[in-house]
């Protein structure tokens, strides 16, 4: 087998090899290529320099073939008189351009590209579709502006947006030329390809610019679906524009002037320190160094700044921002979806490396501690549970609710059991395990506090936690609760007047006290049944007990329980 390198080939080899990545991330491509492309590849995207090609592959060619329809209805639909041909063109669009663009993107995750050159022509046709798209989202009629969100959204997200394939990475011999002239013509180096991917940076950095601007400028009025569009590039520009990224965190870190005592028994502090190294986490988000500082000085790059500088004058959506209301739990859900769309490996994943965690982490904390806990967004919780990829966090959420709640606050009390209950059944569906940090004897001491009280309903939330959570827990608080529950409080649920108390009680003692502290075997209980059964001169014993039930009344005869009727 021949080695190929930038499209020539350097040699052969015979054997095996063995590729190595980062731990977190999924490689975008790796193979062997040959005469017929590349082959044996974990994901199908370019790499290097191939040899250059003339023709689209089949994606790009459809991608080219929709998007002249949609600029021919939608040219139509807004320039024709004929009432008759506009609504004709509404449909068209609605029912079959735009619902075929969502599909070929759908059906096309990881197209495959023969050349870089062909990668940088479906590029800058994803651009030009989605500048198409951008300047009409919020002109079209309402029956289109909702698909119109929807393909923005994910144009915004294609891989060949992502950093890997945008870097300029290996294109060093042109871009210190392209420095050391501030002046130089593209059309001096037109057949280039280096220059091709130039011209492509510099329209998706304007791109970015534009969307983010006129985005911003519709945070005030914009519509639900609308606000759906502006957290999911406002989470794009987070990562993509640095220079927004900084303003941002700085209006949300003038806000943040309360301490969180309880954050303890974590491995970073939640003070935005100094990077003294980049790590290769932050390495995969680092725009800056991989992309923008190789951007040629020049007229592009000047108007650009230009447009930037206008864009990040507009301080409404960044100041709604910092106050942490419903805004900001949006923009941190989208923000934490993000990071685990683009991480695969999220068992130990390194939050804390992130650029601007540590200050997003401490608002949401803060507004934790502050905001009333009935009245906790979804979006809030939704963040909550995204977080615990990093276990250690459930210790430092419910010490911040328990010390927030007082025991005759029922509602309160009542909510705080709740939402522990969620994030207790988190971490099972995230296959973590209670961390050894996590604080027992001070949540059996809320828990003791409730049961030892009167008010049924924080009792059964208090039980259904229990039963719910009770295998995930280790086994020295496993036999903590077993203690508290058969002390001085076991007749009292076991008889109790509710029937959703005692009902719950009795479950707990019979499907996971009972069952998971089995002595006997399964093998020892059939023996003994063999034994009785064998022994002919065994005869039947009866002994009398006590039936207790609420519902007995003196002038019947029999009671029901649960359709029986005992006499």
């Amino acid at each position: 087998n021949k080695l190929w390198y930038h499209g020539d080939t350097n040699g052969s080899f015979e054997g095996i090899f063995k590729i190595k990545f980062d731990a977190h991330f999924r490689p975008l491509a790796v193979g062997v290529r040959n005469e017929r492309g590349i082959t044996l590849a974990l994901a199908k995207n370019p790499i290097g320099k191939h040899t250059s090609s003339s023709t689209l592959n089949p994606f790009s060619k459809q991608l080219a073939s929709l998007l002249g329809n949609l600029s021919e209805h939608v040219s139509k639909m807004f320039k024709s008189r004929d009432i008759a041909g506009k609504y004709t063109s509404l449909q068209e669009l609605r029912n079959n351009t735009i619902p075929n663009l969502l599909d070929l993107l759908e059906l096309n995750v990881h197209p495959f590209y023969n050349s870089s050159e062909e990668l940088i022509r479906a590029q800058t046709l994803m651009i030009d579709l989605s500048n198409h798209v951008l300047e009409h989202t919020f002109k079209v009629p309402d029956q289109l502006r909702g698909l119109y969100i929807k393909f923005f959204m994910k144009l915004i997200n294609r891989e060949e947006f992502s950093l890997p394939l945008m870097t300029f990475k290996d294109q060093t011999k042109i871009l210190e030329r392209s420095r050391s002239e501030p002046s130089i013509s593209f059309k001096h180096l037109d057949g280039s390809l280096q220059i091709q991917k130039v011209k492509l940076a510099f329209a998706y950095q304007t791109f970015l610019y534009q969307t983010l601007k006129l985005l911003l400028s519709y945070s005030e009025t914009a519509t639900e679906s609308e606000y759906e569009l502006l957290y999911q590039f406002t989470v794009v520009a987070y990562w993509r524009i640095p220079q927004f990224r900084e303003k941002l965190l700085e209006r949300i870190q003038n806000e943040c002037i309360q301490n969180i005592e309880e954050w303890r028994a974590t491995e970073f502090t939640l003070e935005s320190a100094r990077r003294k190294g980049k790590s290769s986490l932050f390495d995969a988000f680092d725009w800056e160094s991989q992309f923008y500082s190789h951007l040629p000085k020049g007229h592009f790059k000047e108007e650009n700044e230009k447009l930037l500088l206008e864009t990040l004058k507009q301080e409404v959506f960044t100041q709604r921002l910092s106050k942490r209301h419903v805004l900001f739990f949006k923009f941190f859900l989208a923000w934490t979806d993000h990071i685990l769309q683009a991480i695969v490996v999220k068992s130990f994943l390194p939050w804390q490396e992130l650029p601007g965690f540590r200050t997003l982490l401490k608002a949401f904390l803060i507004e934790m501690k502050t905001r009333e806990i009935k009245t906790f967004p979804l979006s809030m919780i939704e963040i909550s549970q995204r977080l615990l990829h990093q276990e250690k966090f459930i210790n430092i959420y419910f010490t911040i609710l328990y010390k927030r709640t007082k025991i005759y606050e029922s509602s309160k009390v009542f909510r705080t059991f709740e939402l522990i209950d969620i994030w207790f059944k988190t971490l099972k569906i995230l296959g973590k395990r209670i961390p050894s940090t996590f604080d027992f004897p001070y949540f059996f001491q809320g828990v003791v506090l409730v049961l030892e009280g009167d008010h049924a309903l924080c009792i059964a939330e208090v039980l259904l936690v229990i039963y719910n959570n009770f295998s995930l827990w280790p086994p020295e608080a496993r036999k903590e609760i077993c203690e508290i529950l058969f002390g001085q409080i076991f007749f009292k649920l076991f008889l109790h007047w509710s029937h959703s108390v005692r009902s719950l009680f009795h479950y707990l003692l019979l499907y996971r006290i009972n069952h998971l502290h089995r002595v006997k075997k399964l093998d020892s209980e059939t023996n003994v049944m063999r034994e009785i059964i064998s022994n002919s001169s065994a005869s039947l014993e009866y002994r009398h007990c006590l039936l207790y039930t609420s519902d007995a009344a003196d002038d019947l005869l029999c009671v029901d329980l649960g359709g029986r009727s005992i006499i």
